[in-house]
């Protein structure tokens, strides 16, 4: 919490830094600018500047906006809502600014997406003339990058389908964007919990909107008043319009896109966002946010599309729609075959990897030797690295060395291609600090060569461990072409390379914490087994296909909303 409180210490000095020099700035560029002069404008990649000069009486439904940008813009209602001090012959100067990304904290729960803009009106000596408490409000146009996606639900008009519309915040508005065919007439009915139809509903609407309305014509939206339920489960049905001039059509379906937005501004006193005096605009689209607000400062808003309602309950009607959706349930069906397939072949892995674990006495130990050491041997990754010939040890100490040991285990196969194998070495006494060992093989069997990646000796009397990094090929047609080598123990220098740290830390990454890789490449020694990441992989993948169809899975056709889960 105190390195928090320190971060948004640190971006608020930072926020109150940059509003200051662009506030400078635009002061410096309204020295000796005449009224009713063009604005100026400038832009960089991430904030854009604008200001003008104006006498009152022009400040008249005034509109501040940049042509052929995503910059905020700003409508300003008459004159006479203002309180401005003199006569209408008085300069005032407006200054605007418009950020791609919120420049202020977040906090409060507000996700502020789309541009934050700000607009402050001054007088010719620089002092900031107090904008609040408007009769009219100001219209703010917010709009947001089109990289956003938009979720399309295809709904049919006049039978029994109703939209699951989950919304999930009390006070922001929800907004109900229809694309039906050129001039039809529609009804739409929303209900809490239950789905409505031309009786029985919460509240309805009548779209084409009329042109005095001045917001988009088939655009619904419900402030927070409206839902009086607040969050929950919402239902929404489409009806044709009776009593239209037009003949009731069949088969007719409509796109409907449903989210939810909110208006809010920068409190400065606060130092937080505050949604008081600010309302969601007959005007909004899921591209743009429109903004009517009581008063002047730094505006920005929310913006969140509401996913596919998805109903795990209806699963198995799917499979019951196979002549219609042969293509998604044959994925379907294919995806949970492979995943059986799999998990029998990685259960056999792990019972297979569970012989493997066992620490290995050497055969050759001497009975009377009660020294003991760990040498665990880590063979390499690359393409041929494992070998079958039989491999002997030597420990050098600053105090001795040990017998050569035959590094073997009869009962499993040892030093397999990215193998780990742990074997106990015993010795007559202590060998002290250790210097080298030498590893040797003699070239025997199907597949000689070796490619020993590192060595770890642990003196469990002491609990010391040496570290031997080897990196090399045993073997007479590879590498240096020599079967017998002697390894000295790894400084610390060794230790900190960034080689050695990037290769041992990268291949435990891939072996062990890569979710699709490690299913091949799982270390015998890991307690995550094979079936239980072949079994996260399934539900990463389903997980992942329930969230394309949440966000991105638009039927093309009505009939296909029987596809959906």
């Amino acid at each position: 919490m105190p390195y928090l409180r320190k971060e948004l210490l640190i971006q608020s000095v930072l926020s109150q830094q940059l509003l200051n020099t662009v506030e400078n700035l635009q002061s410096a560029l309204l020295m000796g600018k005449m009224p009713d002069d063009e604005p100026t404008v400038l832009r960089a990649p991430s904030v854009t500047m604008y200001i003008n000069r104006l006498q009152t009486e022009n400040l008249d439904k005034t509109s501040v906006k940049i042509a052929n940008s995503s910059t905020a813009s700003f409508s300003l209602p008459s004159v006479s809502s203002f309180s401005i001090p003199g006569d209408s012959e008085e300069t005032v100067d407006l200054r605007m600014m418009s950020f791609t990304v919120n420049p202020f904290s977040a906090s409060d729960g507000f996700e502020i997406s789309g541009a934050v803009g700000g607009l402050s009106l001054t007088s010719t000596d620089g002092q900031v003339i107090p904008v609040n408490g408007l009769k009219e409000p100001v219209e703010i146009i917010l709009p947001r990058p089109s990289t956003s996606p938009e979720d399309t639900a295809l709904l049919a008009v006049g039978n029994t389908t109703a939209l699951q519309i989950n919304v999930t915040s009390f006070d922001a508005s929800l907004v109900v964007h229809v694309e039906p065919e050129e001039g039809l007439p529609l009804v739409l009915y929303l209900a809490n919990g239950y789905h409505p139809n031309e009786t029985s509903y919460d509240i309805k609407t009548q779209l084409p909107h009329s042109q005095s309305n001045g917001g988009e014509l088939y655009t619904w939206i419900l402030s927070p008043e409206d839902l009086v339920f607040g969050e929950g489960t919402y239902y929404l049905t489409v009806q044709q319009e009776l009593q239209s001039d037009l003949a009731k059509r069949n088969n007719i379906s409509v796109r409907i896109t449903c989210f939810i937005s909110q208006c809010v501004y920068w409190n400065e006193d606060h130092g937080n966002w505050s949604s008081f005096g600010c309302q969601v605009g007959p005007k909004t689209t899921p591209s743009s946010t429109q903004c009517l607000c009581s008063h002047l400062t730094f505006f920005g808003s929310s913006f969140f599309v509401m996913p596919n309602a998805i109903d795990v309950t209806k699963t198995l009607e799917l499979f019951a729609t196979f002549v219609d959706n042969p293509v998604v349930v044959t994925t379907v069906g294919c995806i949970v075959v492979l995943y059986v397939l799999v998990l029998i072949w990685a259960r056999r892995k792990d019972i297979q990897d569970n012989a493997k674990v066992s620490i290995t006495i050497l055969e050759d130990n001497d009975p009377f030797a009660q020294y003991r050491y760990f040498v665990t041997v880590y063979t390499g990754h690359r393409r041929g690295a494992a070998t079958t010939s039989k491999v002997t040890i030597t420990l050098y100490g600053c105090e001795g060395e040990s017998e050569p040991h035959h590094l073997h285990d009869p009962e499993k196969p040892v030093f397999e291609r990215g193998g780990v194998d742990i074997f106990v070495l015993t010795t007559l006494f202590p060998l002290g600090d250790l210097q080298s060992i030498r590893l040797w093989h003699d070239n025997s069997g199907e597949r000689p060569s070796w490619y020993v990646n590192r060595v770890l000796v642990h003196d469990v009397a002491v609990d010391q461990k040496w570290y031997f990094l080897c990196n090399s090929w045993l073997s007479i047609d590879v590498g240096e072409c020599v079967l017998d080598k002697v390894f000295s123990v790894a400084t610390e220098e060794d230790m900190r390379q960034f080689s050695n740290i990037f290769f041992m830390k990268t291949s435990k990454g891939f072996r062990d914490g890569h979710i699709w890789y490690s299913v091949f490449s799982r270390s015998p020694r890991s307690p995550f087994t094979r079936a239980q990441r072949v079994s996260c992989c399934f539900s990463l993948l389903l997980c992942t296909m329930l969230t394309s169809i949440m966000f991105w899975g638009v039927p093309t056709d009505p009939a296909e909303q029987k596809m959906d889960l």
